[in-house]
């Protein structure tokens, strides 16, 4: 049974893999307004 279930999880992630990309968004845009998200935080320097 553990196998079923590891098995569908599995075909359903590789499917969700092949979506489509969205229209009309370029991945700098993308990026962009995430950027400008508060939550977005960069490392500068690690000990």
């Amino acid at each position: 049974m553990r196998f079923v279930i590891a098995a569908t999880m599995l075909t359903l992630i590789s499917a969700g893999a092949h979506a489509a990309p969205p229209q009309g968004a370029k991945l700098s845009d993308i990026i962009a307004k995430v950027e400008q998200t508060p939550d977005i935080e960069y490392i500068d320097e690690v000990d």
